[in-house]
C-alpha cells in the first residue's frame, strides 16, 4: 500500500488492533519506526516473505488455536467482523464497522444471486480494503473459487493468461481500460476505427 506508515500505524491504533499482517517484509521494515503509535499490536506477520518462517508461523497460530472451531461456531451476527477506513477525500478517514451478519448475508445469497460454481476464476485488480473486493473474496473462498490477483499494469496480461469468469471492478477501472483502448484506437487506420466504432455502438 501507498498509504503512509504514520497513517497506518493510527488505524491501527484506532482499530486496537493485535496483529499486523502485511504482504512483504519491507512494509515491516517501515511500520518498525512507528510500534509506538500502535500499542496494542504484539505481533507480526509477513505473507509473502520468500517462504520465511512468518508465513508458517501465522498457519500454525490458527489451526492449532486451542478451541478455535467450537469459538468461531459461537460468534454471534451481530458481533464486529472488521473495520474498514475510508480514503479520506472528503476529511479524516472514517472506521466503519461491519458485523459477522454483514459478510454472511452477502456469503449467503451472492453465490445463489450469480450462480457461482466451484470452477469460476476472479481476477481481483481492488485493494483488499475495498469492502467491495473483500466481500468478493469472501464470497470466491467459500465457493471453493480460484482467486487471481492483478493490478493495473498486468490485467491485460492476466486476463488472456487465465480467462477470468468474473473481474469485479469498479467504474474508474473500466474508464481507464476504454480510456486506454481508444487511444490506441485513435492511431489505428481508418478501416479499423470504423470497425470500433460500430462495435461501440452495437454494444451500447
Amino acid at each position: 500500500t501507498d498509504t503512509p506508515p504514520e497513517e497506518m500505524a493510527g488505524f491501527l491504533a484506532h482499530a486496537e488492533a493485535r496483529f499486523l499482517i502485511v504482504h512483504a517484509a519491507r512494509h515491516v521494515e517501515r511500520m518498525a519506526g512507528h510500534a509506538h503509535q500502535m500499542p496494542t499490536v504484539t505481533r507480526t506477520f509477513t505473507l509473502l516473505p520468500d517462504h520465511d518462517a512468518s508465513l508458517d508461523r501465522l498457519l500454525e497460530t490458527v489451526t492449532t488455536w486451542p478451541g478455535f472451531e467450537e469459538q468461531a461456531a459461537s460468534i454471534e451476527p451481530e458481533r464486529l467482523a472488521t473495520v474498514i477506513y475510508t480514503s479520506g477525500t472528503t476529511g479524516r478517514p472514517k472506521g466503519v464497522m461491519l458485523t459477522q451478519a454483514n459478510f454472511g448475508h452477502q456469503v449467503a445469497c451472492c453465490p445463489r444471486a450469480l450462480a457461482i460454481r466451484p470452477d469460476e476464476r476472479f481476477l481481483s485488480i481492488l485493494p483488499p480494503w475495498h469492502i467491495f473486493e473483500r466481500t468478493v473474496e469472501y464470497v470466491a473462498l467459500t465457493c471453493g473459487c480460484r482467486l487471481i490477483y492483478t493490478d493495473r499494469r498486468r490485467l491485460k496480461e492476466d486476463m488472456a493468461r487465465h480467462a477470468p469468469t468474473f473481474l469485479p471492478s469498479v467504474p474508474r477501472i473500466w474508464e481507464t481500460v476504454y480510456d486506454g483502448i481508444r487511444k490506441a484506437v485513435s492511431s489505428a487506420p481508418p478501416v479499423r476505427r470504423a470497425i470500433f466504432a460500430a462495435a461501440v455502438r452495437v454494444g451500447g
